[in-house]
């Protein structure tokens, strides 16, 4: 008979090396005083996974050992107290003043991109989506995007259902309920215009694969990351501000807790309103007052254009340099991409192609803008053409699989990860990939294996899976 129906036993040593194991695999710090809960999260992975006991669980815990055991054991540790409309001085913030600065003065792009870092089941990030409903004027003819990220696995399929019980919905209006979601079962389930808005990716904010272009992090206009960097000691937290500092724009803004606030650090940071902890790029020039519009009154809810930049794990390796007019059009479009000029990008882009059919890096940033532009069929085609002109392209495999999964194909997609997967054994793991934005063979690995954890078990349509 199996021992995962017994109780681990658990001394303090054992305690002591899940503690760091948790820490060097997402960033949490367990304190001792949470050393019961860590005990508890064990025991509960354990009888999840039907491990043999407590060594079996922290052998698969192990890098390279797949995902499945370290969501099993974060969602038993993590907190994913959430629901929608939480933190009411902050929904205010977001309806009478960033959302409509943001939207006045992005109207000449009408681009949008927003990211809910930390977005456990989801209903935060479907919140951003229910005032961008509210407040664009014309939202057919806006691009806009919501990037929800976790390190929870488990967090991140339910919130691609989008299926939510009362207890998300404590304080929620039954007008907004309404409007915006539909019975099923005892439940209620959001919108599919709303759903649209949203794609949910495995993203640990601990690790330095971000700000990227092909995790969709860079140009960021507003960050909600609240009760996450309460999970990480000091050194952790300025980390992860300071990365996520630099995926802002230059004007964009960055929301956190109350409490963490308090606590800081923001360094190059600055409170931009007080009472709502938010803040803004220290320095950065004050722009033009912008009027405040009042909400519009109700209306139809429209479905949105495209979501936000669907681009996903980076890497790329075994492509030859490329020439040297591919790699300045590469950059000069990157920079437009980066400043919300998309049109130009791809005008460029599609110049460069014909020039040079069979150059990757040309063809697989076509594919991310196009992505990110939601024209899913273009860009698998460029995605395709990269790796028809270079084999050994493992960003374009990587993005291939990523659409292909996205589109229920998923014996297509795990042939092209299994295509980058090979090829990024072959390099040295400390080797920086190819047009990966300095990321290592090592970490596009891991970015890899984790996408495929997400491609083999059940899943909702809004995962993104590359």
């Amino acid at each position: 008979m199996a021992r995962a129906a017994s109780q681990p036993t658990l001394g303090q040593e054992d305690l002591a090396r899940f503690r760091a194991l948790v820490r060097r695999r997402t960033g949490m710090a367990v304190p001792q005083g949470r050393q019961l809960d860590l005990e508890r999260a064990v025991r509960r992975a354990v009888r999840d996974l039907a491990a043999e006991d407590a060594a079996d669980l922290y052998r698969r815990l192990q890098p390279g050992e797949g995902a499945e055991a370290l969501d099993a054991l974060v969602a038993a540790l993590d907190v994913t107290e959430t629901y929608f409309f939480r933190d009411a001085s902050q929904v205010q913030a977001l309806t009478e003043r960033i959302l409509p600065e943001l939207i006045a003065s992005r109207r000449p792009q009408r681009r949008l991109r927003l990211w809910s870092a930390g977005c456990s089941t989801g209903e935060e990030a479907y919140t951003l989506a229910i005032l961008l409903h509210r407040l664009l004027p014309d939202p057919r003819r806006w691009d806009v995007g919501i990037l929800a990220t976790d390190v929870n696995g488990r967090s991140l399929r339910r919130a691609a259902r989008g299926v939510y019980g009362e207890w998300s919905f404590r304080g929620v209006p039954q007008a907004v309920r309404a409007r915006h979601f539909s019975r099923s079962g005892g439940r209620w389930e959001v919108a599919s215009e709303l759903r649209d808005m949203v794609t949910f990716a495995k993203l640990n904010l601990v690790e330095d694969h971000y700000p990227s272009p092909p995790t969709g992090t860079t140009a960021v206009d507003l960050i909600l990351s609240r009760n996450v960097l309460l999970y990480f000691d000091p050194g952790t937290a300025r980390s992860v501000v300071g990365r996520l500092r630099e995926a802002l724009t230059g004007d964009g803004w960055l929301l956190v807790s109350q409490v963490e606030a308090i606590l800081g650090p923001f360094d190059g940071l600055e409170a931009a309103m007080p009472g709502a902890a938010a803040y803004r790029r220290a320095g950065r020039p004050e722009p033009a007052a912008v009027p405040q519009p009042a909400p519009p009154p109700p209306r139809p809810v429209l479905a949105p254009p495209a979501p936000a930049a669907r681009a996903h794990p980076p890497a790329g390796a075994g492509d030859p340099p490329a020439a040297p007019g591919n790699r300045a059009g590469c950059q000069e479009a990157l920079e437009l991409w980066r400043s919300g000029r998309s049109r130009e990008a791809v005008r460029g882009l599609e110049e460069e192609a014909a020039r040079d059919p069979l150059a990757p890096a040309v063809h697989y940033l076509l594919g991310l803008i196009r992505l990110d532009q939601g024209l899913g069929d273009e860009a698998l085609a460029s995605f395709r053409r990269c790796t028809c002109a270079d084999p050994g392209f493992v960003l374009g495999h990587l993005a291939k699989a990523g659409q292909l999964a996205r589109l229920g194909l998923r014996g297509q997609a795990r042939a092209s990860l299994g295509n980058a997967e090979r090829l990024l054994a072959a390099l040295d793991p400390d080797d920086p990939v190819p047009h990966g934005d300095g990321l290592t063979a090592r970490q596009v690995l891991s970015l890899a294996s984790d996408h495929r954890a997400l491609v083999e078990r059940d899943h909702g349509p809004r995962v993104r899976h590359g």
